[in-house]
């Protein structure tokens, strides 16, 4: 199940994007940054990113656009692109601090964040999927064709779709685990 739009979340951000991780996270944006930062952690818990980093781009495309992109979306969105990667030497995402790849194309096109930081390019996603890809669509209906308003694929590979299904259904299984797991420390630490 996807994250509704969150209850109580007010505008509390300025107009302008966040430019650091170091905003006031708002109502259960709070309990996105935790869950990110679970799943990240379970990842590749050596990787700059963070799940503040990524409540604060989804908190801001929130206020701006009124639609929230879901944490399960974008922590496999984040993950598919190759920026979760465990690897001596960065890819692309990684190099460019762009990290869901947007602009990056198979063509060559290289859109690079260095100098503007690792948060603008999360913020980039989050607006573009907010105004772009949730104007018309379910996060669901991405799921099976994962193009915006104007028709075009976020990613070239045809089979983008069936990648991000398996990986949120890796995020369930990691969230319905730990909580398994922390039922069996109950009854062994209460019987």
């Amino acid at each position: 199940t996807y994250i509704a739009a969150p209850v109580g979340a007010h505008p509390s951000l300025p107009a302008s994007a966040p430019q650091s991780s170091n905003v006031s996270l708002s109502g259960d944006f709070e309990n996105y940054a935790d869950k990110a930062q679970t799943y990240i952690n379970k990842v590749n818990p050596n990787t700059d990113i963070t799940g503040d980093m990524l409540a604060a781009g989804a908190q801001h495309a929130y206020e701006k656009y009124g639609r929230v992109v879901p944490v399960e979306l974008a922590l496999a969105q984040l993950q598919q692109e190759g920026y979760l990667a465990k690897s001596k030497t960065p890819n692309k995402p990684q190099r460019t601090k762009n990290p869901f790849n947007v602009g990056n194309t198979d063509a060559g096109d290289i859109v690079d964040y260095t100098n503007k930081g690792l948060q603008q390019g999360v913020n980039t996603y989050f607006d573009l999927i907010a105004k772009s890809y949730l104007k018309n669509k379910s996060p669901e209906d991405l799921l099976n064709n994962f193009t915006n308003v104007a028709g075009n694929r976020y990613a070239g590979d045809k089979n983008y779709e069936v990648s991000l299904k398996k990986i949120i259904a890796n995020i369930y299984f990691y969230k319905n685990i730990f909580k398994i797991i922390n039922r069996i420390k109950y009854i062994l630490v209460f019987n």
